[in-house]
């Protein structure tokens, strides 16, 4: 299947301006970017739309942020193996899903650390790579507990370099199949969960389950032997009826936690739950394709 992904490195670009040439570099870079251009000055740098202000913001950025662009090479060194996994991912998205029009283009950045990691814009799929670094990067350590605040334990397990194909695809998954409305059960919304994760492990099957859920070794190890614990609490507490907002988020979430979840559940364990949910599903209907299951009606897909 011949789908070629062409790679920006925005970070690069912006980083090299030439700050008493600034006019003339960013005339340049938005030339060349288009609206990325606009996504990352309002939006990921949030700088002011006021040309008399947005100099000295620039150059402000620029400046705080040179530790993190210099860091790039030593804390992602294979960063095309992780493109590679993307185009890999597309060309089998493409071959699922015929109809859909892909991204082509992937524009890599470097933003705020407490911003966005990923996102799909319409001048292709971009990444923050200063959320991808790993823990022994001084910039997380130096704002632990902030970030920690901010993501959570288990999304901050997700900075790291093999999170940046999963991270970029699901940001993808979700743009393409967004959430549908209405006021679900839980159990019907860790079945729409459920099936973009059992869809990003169908777009990156070299990926280590770690990288599909976002946990640790030892929690997806955990999780894996324990499948029927997880779904036996589940059912004795009668979660899956439940229409309360709130206890539907913490069972979905990387940074919040229901008070009586078992302590060996790592966070977000509906994530999990769904996705078994769906392989459930999908084993027992074995000519379901993926373009029928991301259209499915959730009520189908029931715990067993």
């Amino acid at each position: 299947m011949k789908l070629e992904i062409n790679v920006d490195h925005f970070e690069r670009d912006f980083f090299g301006l030439d700050t008493n040439k600034l006019e003339q570099g960013l005339d340049s870079l938005k030339t060349k970017y288009g609206y990325f251009y606009n996504d990352f000055l309002y939006n990921i740098a949030a700088f002011s739309m006021d040309d008399g202000e947005l100099k000295g913001q620039i150059n402000a950025f620029l400046r705080s942020n040179k530790e993190v662009y210099d860091s790039v090479d030593y804390y992602i060194p294979h960063l095309n193996r992780q493109i590679k996994e993307i185009e890999n991912a597309f060309k089998r998205a493409k071959i699922y899903f015929p109809g859909l029009d892909l991204p082509t283009k992937v524009i890599t950045y470097i933003g705020p650390i407490d911003g966005y990691g990923s996102f799909v814009s319409k001048s292709g799929l971009c990444i923050g790579l200063q959320q991808f670094f790993g823990s022994k990067f001084s910039g997380y350590i130096k704002q632990a507990d902030y970030l920690e605040s901010l993501f959570g334990k288990q999304r901050l397990q997700q900075f790291a370099p093999d999170y940046i194909a999963p991270n970029a695809i699901m940001s993808w998954i979700n743009r393409e199949f967004p959430d549908k409305a209405g006021h679900f059960t839980l159990g019907e919304k860790l079945a729409e969960e459920g099936r973009k994760v059992y869809l990003l492990k169908a777009l990156l099957p070299d990926l280590t389950d770690s990288a599909i859920f976002g946990y640790s070794e030892s929690q997806t190890k955990w999780c894996h032997n324990n499948s029927i614990i997880i779904k036996r609490y589940f059912e004795q507490k009668s979660l899956l009826q439940t229409k309360n907002p709130e206890k539907i988020v913490a069972y979905l979430s990387d940074n919040l936690r229901p008070s009586d979840l078992p302590k060996e559940f790592p966070d977000n364990i509906g994530k999990y739950l769904g996705f078994i949910m769906v392989q459930d599903f999908m084993d027992d209907h074995k000519n379901t394709t993926l373009p029928v299951l991301m259209e499915l009606d959730f009520g189908k897909i029931r715990l067993k």
